[in-house]
This record gives structure tokens, C-alpha cells and sequence, in this order.
């Protein structure tokens, strides 16, 4: 049984924690039994670079469990590590990207994405302004230049530490989207927002965007969210594309914040049929270019969430692009195919374990 083991292809799935995403490690680890692959899980903590190996859980074909064992490194490592609202580089994962090889390498932070994306023609359009906050003196100049900012972690994802900073008569009103729904502040007084600006900035890094009226005709903040693979061929392929609409008084439309998934077609209709054309043709563009473009520029990329925002003219923006996206608008919209999901990560370590015995690596 060894010997037959040690032909085998190794896929890791690198977690923040042993038994995040468990429901969707286990059905990978299953669908990828029909292609030869043995499927480990594990934490970055667990890599031991002294002898090569890591600590964590197998899938077990035969008892269909997950059981703890220490193996070498795998040929090949599915990311799916959050590091929260700070980019720090990890030793251990550094060390790994040289001996193994990813699926996908993920994108740096949100400003230099969007830095590079500016340095592209046939994406600049659907790029709303970004800047980098160095000190709180950057947010009071943008403030004074639009008056209704967006205040976003650099490294942040799934909506958190999102703030709407709005200059007013009385004050400055900051709101931000909660579990429960919207919450806002009023400071009347410049120098206390000031304090709790260059708090917020000390501990994270943060950007300014430009404030876009990004909501349905009950004034409910709406998004769209894409999600692309690589498939066994290496091209990309559109997995499903869905709508998610926030709770009204909240900035953004954050599905743990109770946001409900709606498919894409209940937001087209809203707007003209002239309008609806426009926007159909920016979304076909951006998927066409997006992808290709950021391989272009950074590193190999496996899969990517692909947030956009449609304002009252129809205009398309890039909000965020996400190379560790999650699953839940397939999951309410078209839950008959997330065997596609399962299957993906698979079908795409075949493909790369043949171009690299093409070129003899």
C-alpha cells in the first residue's frame, strides 16, 4: 500500500484554523479521489522547514475521515489562509512558495492592485479613485475634496472595517455595517475624530475611495459578485454570478450582516433596456481582461471574487477583487453545481503537474 501511496499526487489545503471551511475541504478531499490525489490539510504553524514536512490531517479514502499524520511537503498547496485586517509575511509560507508549488499566489494589498490596474488601458475605466492613508492628514484632504468618502483596510475582506466618513454641517458622521445592521457616530468636535482616525491608522493599514451611490430603488446597498476558476485547460471559467443586497441604513451589502443573495437578473432589471446593455457588455469586458491582466502583473492566480459596483448610469466599477473568495452566492443561487467547486481544485493540480513534467521541473 505504500508503494502505491507514494505515487500518488499531494494537494495541502494551507487553513487559518485545522477545521475552518470544513464541510468544503471534505468534499474537495472526495472529489478528488476519482483523480488520483491525495488530499492534506494543515496550518502554516505546522511546516517544519528543518525537515520538510508538515503536521496536520489526511483524508482517508477508506474510512472517509480526516486522520492526523506528518508527511512531507505536498507537490501542491491550495491557499486558503486569512490574515485579517494586517498583511504579515510569514516566515514558513515564504519558505514553502520556494519548495512547493501553489495553486494560486494570491494578490498583494487592494492599492498596489489598483496601482497596477490604472497602468491598464482597457481597465482604467472601471476603476474608481484610490489612495493610500500614510496619516489622518490624507483623509481630512480627501474629505475636503469629495465631503463623502469610503475609509477601507488595505488588507481587509468580507466587509470588515469598511467606513463611510461624511462631512456635515454639524460635524462628521461615520458609519459602518454591523452583525445587526447599520451603526453611525457623530463627532461634532474635529479633534475627536482625529484621535479615533489616527487610532484606527496606527493599528491597520487603510485606503480612501471615492464615496459612489451604489444602491436599488429602496436606496438598499447592492453589489455584484463574480467568481472565476481555472479549469483542467487553464482557462478561466465564469462559476456563477449573483447579486447581494444590505440591509437599508447599512453601507455595504455584507452577508453577515444579514445582506440576502438575489441571482443577477433582478438587478438588470432595474435599470433601461439601453442601460442594461452597457452594463452586460463592461461585466463580459472585465471578465474577459481582469484575470488575464493580474497573471500578467503579479502571479499565477487559481481563483478570484470579483466584486463591481452599477451606479444610477449604468457605470461599472471594480470594487474589490478577492483571490481567496467564498462560495456563499453559489451556494443560495445554484447549489446543483457546487460539485463544480469540489472538483475545481483537482482537475486544476492535474493540469499543472503535466506542464511541469512538460518543462522538466
Amino acid at each position: 500500500m505504500a508503494g502505491k501511496e507514494a505515487k500518488l499526487l499531494s494537494l495541502g489545503i494551507m487553513a487559518t484554523r485545522i477545521h475552518a471551511e470544513e464541510l468544503y475541504f471534505t468534499r474537495i478531499a472526495q472529489a478528488s479521489e476519482e483523480a488520483g490525489i491525495l488530499v492534506f490539510r494543515f496550518c502554516p504553524d505546522q511546516i517544519n522547514i528543518q525537515e520538510k514536512t508538515v503536521y496536520g490531517d489526511e483524508y482517508d479514502y477508506r474510512s472517509r475521515q480526516w486522520v492526523p499524520k506528518e508527511i512531507p511537503i505536498p507537490d501542491l498547496i491550495y491557499d486558503r489562509n486569512f490574515r485579517g485586517l494586517t498583511w504579515q509575511s510569514d516566515e514558513k509560507i515564504q519558505w514553502l512558495k520556494k519548495e512547493t508549488v501553489f495553486l494560486g499566489y494570491g494578490l498583494p494589498g487592494k492599492y498596489q492592485v489598483f496601482q497596477i490596474l490604472t497602468q491598464v488601458d482597457t481597465l482604467i475605466e472601471f476603476l474608481p479613485p484610490v489612495n493610500k492613508v500614510s496619516s489622518p492628514e490624507d483623509i481630512w484632504r480627501d474629505l475636503a475634496a469629495d465631503r463623502k468618502i469610503m475609509l477601507k483596510p488595505e488588507f481587509g475582506s468580507r466587509g470588515t472595517g469598511i467606513y463611510l466618513i461624511e462631512s456635515k454641517a454639524n460635524g462628521w458622521v461615520v458609519r459602518m455595517t454591523k452583525q445587526e445592521g447599520g451603526f453611525e457616530r457623530l463627532f461634532d468636535k474635529k479633534t475627536e475624530l482625529d484621535k479615533w482616525l489616527r487610532y484606527l491608522t496606527a493599528h491597520y493599514p487603510y485606503l480612501t475611495q471615492r464615496f459612489l451611490e451604489l444602491s436599488n430603488v429602496q436606496h438598499e446597498p447592492w453589489d455584484v459578485r463574480i467568481l472565476v476558476q481555472k479549469d483542467s485547460s487553464n482557462a478561466w471559467k465564469e462559476r456563477i454570478r449573483g447579486v447581494r443586497i444590505g440591509r437599508k441604513h447599512c453601507i455595504t451589502a455584507n452577508l453577515a450582516a444579514g445582506a440576502e443573495v438575489v441571482p443577477f437578473n433582478e438587478m438588470l432589471n432595474e435599470f433601461s433596456p439601453q442601460l442594461q446593455h452597457k452594463i452586460q457588455e463592461s461585466i463580459e469586458h472585465i471578465i474577459q481582461h481582469l484575470p488575464h491582466e493580474l497573471e500578467t502583473r503579479f502571479h499565477r492566480l487559481f481563483e478570484l471574487g470579483i466584486d463591481l459596483g452599477i451606479d444610477k448610469k449604468g457605470d461599472v466599477w471594480i470594487l474589490d477583487i478577492n483571490s481567496k473568495p467564498g462560495r456563499k452566492i453559489m451556494e443560495r443561487l445554484d447549489p446543483e453545481n457546487l460539485h463544480t467547486l469540489y472538483k475545481a481544485p483537482s482537475l486544476y493540480s492535474t493540469f499543472l503537474m503535466g506542464e511541469l513534467l512538460k518543462a522538466g521541473d
